[in-house]
């Protein structure tokens, strides 16, 4: 894993520099026809399964994000075709496109203090 991590940083180096000797494009060209320096095989099993739900996470993530705006685009029109009318309905009936459990406890964490705070704020106004 070490030896994968050097290459790769090695292979970072190389082509982030602008002029290469003979030596360094030769050197490059080396570490470049091992392969991929990123080997799934040196990390556990329960590794690889949390960044296929980590990247799933993400991937969802995005899609309702797009879906969020293509709700708040067709419900900001002021005249909706058939089309858009039932694409609109379809859209809202998958429900709230955000799912908290998406984002890691620390994100929580920092929604909750700054519900509380508008709950506190709210409060000492007097409503």
């Amino acid at each position: 894993l070490l030896k994968n991590q050097g290459r790769h940083r090695r292979i970072e180096v190389l082509l982030a520099s602008s002029l290469l000797t003979g030596n360094e494009r030769r050197e490059l060209e080396s570490l470049q026809s091992l392969g991929d320096p990123y080997d799934s095989s040196l990390f556990p099993d329960a590794h690889m399964s949390f960044k296929e739900q980590h990247n799933q996470a993400f991937c969802d993530l995005l899609k309702n994000q797009g879906r969020h705006r293509r709700i708040e685009v067709l419900l900001a029109s002021s005249l909706l075709t058939g089309n858009e009318r039932r694409e609109l309905e379809s859209l809202q009936s998958l429900g709230d496109p955000y799912d908290s459990s998406l984002f890691p406890d620390a994100h929580m964490s920092f929604k909750e203090q700054h519900n509380q705070a508008f709950c506190d704020l709210l409060k000492n106004q007097g409503r």
